[in-house]
């Protein structure tokens, strides 16, 4: 079997002062980056971390040209994957022809003001410089590689849907859920040093997000960029890449601008100013330490895993919310509408006894421990189970002659002690079952043709 070849790269956004006052940040505090990690086997294979929000179809669709042109990654092969950073800006598709080719429709904040859009293509321009010195720097730093597996916890999260008098608002609930589950892959050279660790965590990059200065925010990596930083300074040469875990309602413990209720309940707010980045950093110093102790504990012992990836289609029932515009005060509830279906996908990638899957919804952190439960429930200790029928009767289990070797477009399993990574999800690990993967109904890649797998990744 072909040996693993990897290359990794960290390159810095950078962003002069012609890139503000743009319409999301008046100035920088600290770094933001793009990190690639490139793997080789028969063919090669891509993972890829930008410190933004969100990503549009048009730097989605650079980056995956990029990675063909320069790397001889196809397009089916990357993974690309934003931090969900709200501390840095978006790249905003400014350009005509986007529009026209991808159907946006600009913030009316660029929309009716040429100098920051200006500003925005000249924000863009340096995030497609950083995308293409670290998918170049990558790809001529390959070097044969050995890739583990390890998990932990960490406890800088919270559950951010706070109760007032008035409604629910975004604030720090002590008592909801947090998913604190922590999954790290190594991959060492062959001399033992790491050269990538990919780790994922539930927790939305938003200590820094807010107005700090002058009426705007300062660009910052946030606690994310400085988990990846500590790691990156402890493991010189090291990159290290966050995937962004179930965010809906995982936030940060601390942040900048916060807030709470006085002792009627009424809301209030905060702001800690420039001095809450201590806080920021000290966070982002306890995620990394937390992924430091993890990979200590991993022995990168494969050398030739199996590379490769499938992909997968469902459709939800979608729904809009009455109204318009962003909520401006708490509220009890909200009124929804049905808007038809919508087709969204899943991607997977696996890595030897590893799968990295990435599926378009974005899931809170109670539903994500419904799922690590369920996920339990299909294996009966021989085989896995299909379904239920309404007595709650298993079908598809030891007992039934039907279905036990069924692999349909609506469930995703994977046999043998696992873990698995959901980078934009969730993180389920079992030692000694099975994994489904179910979102509003379930989801199947059946081109994995059930292979096993002792820990899975999915992002």
């Amino acid at each position: 079997m072909t040996k693993l070849k990897i290359g990794a790269a960290h390159i810095p956004v950078a962003l002069d002062e012609g890139c503000f006052p743009s319409t999301e940040a008046v100035g920088q505090h600290d770094e933001i980056a793009v990190r690639v990690l490139i793997m080789e086997t028969d063919r090669r294979y891509a993972l890829m971390s930008v410190d933004t929000p969100s990503m549009f179809p048009p730097d989605l669709a650079f980056c995956r040209r990029l990675l063909k042109e320069t790397a001889d990654v196809e397009p089916e092969n990357a993974f690309i994957a934003a931090t969900h950073n709200f501390s840095a800006p978006h790249v905003w598709p400014v350009e005509p022809e986007h529009a026209a080719e991808f159907g946006y429709r600009l913030p009316p904040a660029l929309r009716d003001d040429a100098e920051k859009r200006r500003i925005a293509a000249r924000v863009n321009a340096a995030f497609r410089a950083a995308y293409t010195a670290a998918v170049r720097q990558s790809a001529a730093a390959l070097r044969p590689a050995r890739v583990g597996f390890g998990s932990g916890s960490c406890a800088v999260n919270v559950n951010r849907n706070m109760e007032t008098a008035e409604g629910w608002w975004q604030g720090v609930d002590m008592d909801g859920f947090a998913d604190r589950t922590l999954s790290v892959l190594r991959f060492d050279d062959l001399a033992g040093e790491p050269v990538a660790l990919v780790y994922n965590y539930s927790v939305q990059p938003s200590c820094c997000a807010g107005e700090i200065r002058d009426g705007g925010r300062l660009v910052s990596g946030d606690l994310t960029g400085y988990a990846s930083a500590y790691l990156e300074r402890e493991y010189p040469g090291c990159t290290a890449i966050f995937l962004a875990g179930a965010t809906n309602d995982q936030v940060p413990l601390f942040k900048i601008n916060y807030f709470e209720t006085d002792r009627n309940g009424v809301l209030r707010s905060g702001s800690l100013g420039e001095t809450g980045y201590v806080l920021a950093g000290e966070q982002g110093r306890l995620l990394g330490a937390s992924v430091l102790k993890v990979a200590r504990g991993i022995a990168a012992a494969e050398d030739a895993p199996v590379l490769r990836t499938a992909r997968s289609a469902y459709v939800c029932r979608r729904q809009k919310r009455d109204g318009s515009g962003r909520l401006r005060h708490p509220v009890r509830a909200y009124s929804f509408q049905p808007d038809g279906e919508c087709t969204l996908t899943a991607e997977v990638m696996q890595i030897g006894n590893v799968a990295i899957a990435a599926l378009a919804p974005e899931l809170d952190g109670r539903t994500v421990a419904e799922l690590r439960e369920a996920s339990n429930a299909a294996w009966d200790g021989a085989w896995f189970r299909r379904g239920y029928y309404a007595s709650g009767a298993p079908l598809g289990a030891a007992e039934n002659a039907e279905c036990r070797i069924d692999s349909v477009a609506q469930s995703f399993a994977a046999l043998s002690g696992a873990a698995l990574l959901l980078c934009g999800l969730l993180c389920l690990r079992n030692d000694g079952g099975c994994w489904v993967l179910l979102t509003g109904t379930a989801i199947c890649i059946s081109a994995l043709r059930m292979k096993k797998c002792s820990e899975i990744c999915v992002f």
